[in-house]
C-alpha cells in the first residue's frame, strides 16, 4: 500500500515551494530496474510498509547502499542497521527507528510520536510532532518544517560494523551538525518565541530505543559490546545549554587542531578523559572536518608559519573544548600530548584559544542554509 506516499506527491506537485521536489518519489523504480552490473533488486527488499507492532531489523550487508522506504507503520521497532543511498518515512506512529549511515538525504514526513536515531548527510522533517531524536547531520543543517515538539540529541550508537558503514557512506564521523537546526516556519509562528523544536535531556538519550541485543539476538560479533562500547561518533553539546557554558566568565574554551591522516588517533586521546567528558569538567563542545585556506591558516596561527603550511596539507579536525576552570588545557593538552610531541596535532594555549574558537565558529556558520 503507497497511499499515504501516493498523496504526498499529488500535494507536492501542486505546491511550487522551492524545497518541495526533494519530498517527491522513493527512487525504487530505478533501484530495481535491471542493470549490467549485478540482477534486478526486489522493491520489496528495500521497504518495510504497513506493519504494526512487529520488529524489523535490516542487518548489515542487506541493503548496501540502495534507497530505503519507511511507511504506514505504528507501533514497531525498525533497525536499518545498514548505509543507504536516501531514506524516506512516511506516516509513521508511535515507532522506533534506527537508521545508519545514510549517502545523502533522510527525509521524515508525517510521523507522530516517534523515537529516532538517525545518522545521513541532511536530514529534512515535515509536519511530524512529537518526535525525539538523535542525529548526526554532515552537511548543512538539520531542518523541520510546519512541524512541533520536536526534540534534538547528538547522535549516539555502537554496533560492530557501524563505522565501516560511515565510511563507505562517505561520512565523517567528525563533522556532526546536529545542533545546528533551521526551522522554516520559525518566522510563522504565532507567537515570537514559540519554539518548534527543543534539546532533548541527557537522561532520554538511551531510553529512545530498545536495546540491540534485546531485538536482534542472533546479531552476534555485531551486538556483543553494543551495551559498553563507546558511541561512534563522539558526543558534542553544540550551543546545548551546559553545566560549564562559554558565557560563563571562569569557562576555559580549548582549541585542538588534528592534522591529516591522524585523526583515528583523536578516539584514543578522547577516551583518556571520559571521566572529565562525563563529569561536567570538560565539555566537547564542536568537532569539524575542515579544508583550510590560505585566509583561515592565517586567522588560525598569524604567528607560525609551519602550522599555517601544515593546517593545509590536507582535511584537519577542529575540536572546541570548554572547561569549568583553568585546568581544561592542562587535561586536554595531557590527552593529546603523544600527538603533539609527534607533530600531528596542535592544542591551544590560553591566549591563543579565543580567536581560534572565533575562527572556527565562522566556518561553522558557513555551512548554514
Amino acid at each position: 500500500q503507497m497511499g499515504c506516499l501516493a498523496s504526498k506527491n499529488e500535494t507536492a506537485s501542486s505546491n511550487k515551494d522551492a524545497d518541495d521536489d526533494e519530498f517527491v518519489g522513493n527512487g525504487l523504480e530505478a533501484s530495481s530496474s535491471e542493470s549490467d552490473f549485478g540482477p534486478k533488486l526486489d522493491p520489496k527488499d528495500y521497504m518495510v510498509s504497513g506493519l504494526k507492532g512487529e520488529v524489523v531489523v535490516k542487518p548489515p550487508g542487506s541493503i548496501n547502499g540502495q534507497q530505503f522506504v519507511i511507511e504506514e507503520c505504528e507501533d514497531c521497532d525498525i533497525f536499518v542497521l545498514d548505509w543507504s543511498a536516501q531514506v524516506t518515512v512516511d506516516c509513521c506512529t508511535n515507532c522506533r527507528v534506527f537508521i545508519g549511515p545514510c549517502e545523502s538525504s533522510v527525509f521524515l514526513r508525517e510521523c507522530r510520536g516517534c523515537k529516532w536515531v538517525v545518522a545521513c548527510q541532511q536530514l529534512r522533517t515535515r509536519d511530524c510532532h512529537d518526535n525525539d531524536m538523535l542525529i548526526f547531520c554532515s552537511s548543512g543543517q538539520p531542518s523541520i518544517e510546519t512541524s512541533s515538539n520536536i526534540r534534538i540529541g547528538c547522535f549516539s550508537y555502537y554496533y560492530f560494523s557501524l563505522a565501516q558503514q560511515f565510511a563507505a557512506a562517505k561520512l565523517s564521523v567528525w563533522q556532526n551538525n546536529w545542533t545546528n537546526v533551521h526551522d522554516f516556519n520559525k518566522s510563522q509562528a504565532a507567537n515570537a518565541d514559540e519554539q518548534h523544536w527543543s534539546y532533548l535531556p541527557n537522561d532520554q538519550y538511551d531510553k529512545l530505543l530498545k536495546p540491540l541485543a534485546e531485538v536482534w539476538p542472533e546479531g552476534g560479533a555485531e551486538t556483543a559490546n553494543a551495551a559498553s562500547a563507546a558511541s561512534v561518533v563522539p558526543r558534542t553539546w553544540g550551543s546545548q545549554p551546559k553545566d560549564t557554558d562559554e558565557a560563563k566568565e571562569d569557562a576555559q574554551p580549548v582549541f585542538v587542531m588534528v592534522f591529516d591522516q591522524h585523526h583515528n588517533d583523536i578516539v584514543t586521546a578522547l577516551q583518556s578523559i571520559d571521566t572529565e567528558l562525563n563529569n561536567g569538567a570538560l565539555y566537547l563542545v564542536i568537532t569539524m572536518l575542515l579544508s583550510v585556506d590560505d585566509e583561515a591558516a592565517e586567522a588560525f596561527f598569524p604567528d607560525d608559519a609551519a602550522l599555517r603550511r601544515k593546517a593545509q596539507q590536507g582535511r584537519v579536525v577542529c575540536l572546541y573544548f570548554v572547561g569549568a576552570d583553568d585546568s581544561a588545557h592542562g587535561t586536554v593538552g595531557r590527552a593529546m600530548g603523544k600527538l603533539v610531541e609527534a607533530g600531528h596535532a596542535y592544542v591551544s594555549t590560553a591566549s591563543t584559544a579565543a580567536a581560534q574558537v572565533k575562527q572556527l565558529r565562522q566556518a561553522l556558520a558557513s555551512t548554514k542554509m
